[in-house]
């Protein structure tokens, strides 16, 4: 086989469908095929370019052979071109070395660090040449002419295959876009996973409730609860009849009529405003400086009621000491609720990210198959 034999494969490029679950395969199958052709590649430019650094190494040689004294120029002009063609073989010879030590993995840091030898070599080299030149011309033929050729080779290879790299670069674009597509996925699976043990800890809330209200039913069953409510009932009632009470009171010390009488009097008034603003502080203190304002036999009345209204309050007070057996189960309930609604919104929570995740995933997909287009291939 020739040189150029492999670079003269045929590619036929036809347009391909493929569904996007098949694409993991055929990218890592593309993927394959394009380390597959860059290991030929880069086995076919470390031949050639071991070819060219032979053919270097014999130009180097000759270049050295050469015997300045027989060129008919003065000193000075000798001295010069003496100087440059050192130079000029000392950085043939460290190309040539660079070649033989090439090691890049990949055929696109290959050509980048071939092309990179090249363009130092040619800048430092060129005024050597030059000036190297003056006197010689006849020695450099076959190195110009390896030269010639070697780029003309590179030339073909470049041209063979200049879609490889970019092809390169849109697989593994490509392979790490679809990963993010399945990295969604297991993000998405890890959520639903989550709902369901959500929806599992709700049911047996759900299941708590019910049996916490099947014990408040049974008890509220009982004789015992059933005289509570009766209680209950009778509180409600003096409770309305407490307010009466109070109300009656105040209408009955008539507050109006003693400002009126202690108006002038700043002292007297400022206790009739104290209990204007604040009646109930008559019944948590004995009242005394009140009645003091109150004469005979209405302070004696008034003494009275309010007694009785304390007493009817001390019932109350003394009921309500009495613990509703079913209010601890209720606020269970009611605790239970509030850890449904926490796991409710957890859900929704965990519905909105999946739904968000959806949208990202779209997003990759469209992105997928407008890269994808590029190398022929449409997903359907």
């Amino acid at each position: 086989m020739g040189f150029f034999d492999f670079l003269r494969k045929k590619q036929v490029e036809e347009k391909e469908q493929i569904k996007f679950e098949e694409l993991e395969n055929w990218l890592k199958n593309k993927q394959k095929s394009n380390e597959d052709r860059e290991k030929e590649l880069l086995s076919l430019m470390k031949q050639r370019i071991s070819e060219f650094v032979v053919e270097l190494e014999k130009g180097i040689a000759v270049l050295k052979n050469i015997n300045l004294e027989e060129k008919r120029a003065e000193d000075r002009a000798r001295f010069i071109v003496k100087e440059n063609l050192d130079n000029y073989i000392f950085l043939l010879s460290k190309l040539a070395g660079s070649l033989k030590h090439l090691d890049e993995k990949t055929y696109g840091a290959f050509i980048e660090r071939i092309n990179s030898l090249f363009v130092d070599f040619e800048k430092k080299s060129f005024v050597n040449f030059q000036k190297a030149t003056f006197l010689i011309g006849k020695e450099f033929e076959d190195i110009k002419k390896s030269m010639g050729n070697f780029f003309k080779d590179l030339k073909n290879i470049f041209e063979n295959n200049k879609n490889l790299i970019e092809n390169s670069k849109a697989v593994s674009f490509l392979l790490s876009k679809y990963n993010e597509t399945g990295s969604i996925e297991k993000i998405k699976s890890n959520i639903h996973d989550a709902i369901k043990k959500t929806e599992q800890k709700k049911a047996d809330l759900e299941n708590q409730i019910k049996i916490t209200e099947k014990n408040i039913e049974q008890m509220t069953k009982s004789e015992e609860y059933a005289n509570q409510l009766k209680k209950r009932e009778e509180v409600k009632k003096k409770k309305s009849g407490l307010k009466q009470d109070i109300l009656t009171l105040k209408e009955f010390i008539d507050l109006k009529s003693l400002a009126r009488a202690f108006h002038e009097n700043e002292k007297k008034m400022k206790i009739v405003r104290r209990y204007n603003e604040a009646f109930d502080d008559i019944f948590e203190t004995d009242g005394a400086d009140l009645l003091n304002l109150i004469e005979e036999p209405k302070r004696k009345q008034l003494i009275e009621k309010i007694n009785e209204i304390k007493r009817k309050q001390d019932e109350l007070v003394k009921f309500f000491a009495e613990k509703d057996e079913t209010e601890p189960l209720k606020a269970e309930i009611e605790k239970i609720r509030a850890e449904i609604e926490a796991f409710d919104e957890e859900k929704a929570d965990g519905l909105k990210r999946i739904q968000k995740l959806d949208e990202k995933k779209k997003e990759f997909i469209a992105v997928i198959k407008a890269e994808i287009a590029k190398l022929k291939v449409e997903i359907v």
